[in-house]
């Protein structure tokens, strides 16, 4: 289990490092998807304007911590259950509907959340991980992505993606019942006023 999942970190991190976009980085992609999916949001949920216009204002404020982050694939939604193999070993990695141009910090985003919830991402294995973690795989990860790992911002960024991802999901995924319970967790916990809030923030959690 540890070979593969330390084959599959490897790939992602050479597709990554293979597939850079020098002229682009990834704070202007980042404030434009923010804006159409806040403006979708409203449209939608009128009543949530005020709460959106409080997300919005927080990412236009910290979105350059991208401005120096280089692009290459990512794919966000990177974990056993996307990987081919074959006697033991890498074939390919599937689901690539929503593969973007991106920072390293993008496919990490969700290596991290899939070691503590399992079953969020592989719908099928419910019942055999609804208490289980993979925190022991955390070694690898920090191997894979140690050129960002102990970086001082890394947190910091962790925390945009969620929100951005949160957005997405809202958008294009989430029931309306769903999409208000992200709402306010966002708001309640994703919007921090100062270093030590970031404490509080899901991935500072991890």
């Amino acid at each position: 289990t540890i070979c593969l999942w330390e084959e599959m970190l490897n790939a992602a991190h050479l597709l990554w490092q293979q597939s850079p976009s020098p002229q682009k980085t990834f704070a202007d992609d980042l404030w434009q998807m923010t804006t159409e999916r806040i403006r979708h949001l409203k449209k939608q949920h009128p009543a949530w304007s005020d709460d959106l216009d409080l997300i919005e204002n927080f990412v236009k404020k910290h979105v350059d911590l991208f401005a120096d982050s280089p692009c290459g694939f990512v794919h966000p939604d990177l974990h056993p259950g996307n990987i081919l193999c074959k006697q033991g070993h890498l074939t390919g990695i599937v689901d690539l509907d929503d593969v973007y141009d991106g920072p390293q910090e993008g496919s990490l985003l969700t290596l991290l959340s899939f070691l503590e919830r399992p079953w969020m991402f592989i719908p099928s294995t419910v019942e055999d991980f609804s208490s289980s973690t993979f925190s022991f795989l955390y070694p690898s990860i920090k191997k894979a992505y140690a050129d960002i790992w102990d970086l001082p911002v890394l947190i910091r960024k962790l925390n945009l993606l969620f929100i951005h991802q949160s957005l997405e999901w809202m958008t294009k995924r989430l029931s309306p019942s769903e999409s208000q319970e992200f709402l306010k967790i966002i708001l309640q916990r994703e919007l921090p006023q100062n270093e030590d809030a970031y404490e509080q923030t899901y991935f500072a959690q991890l």
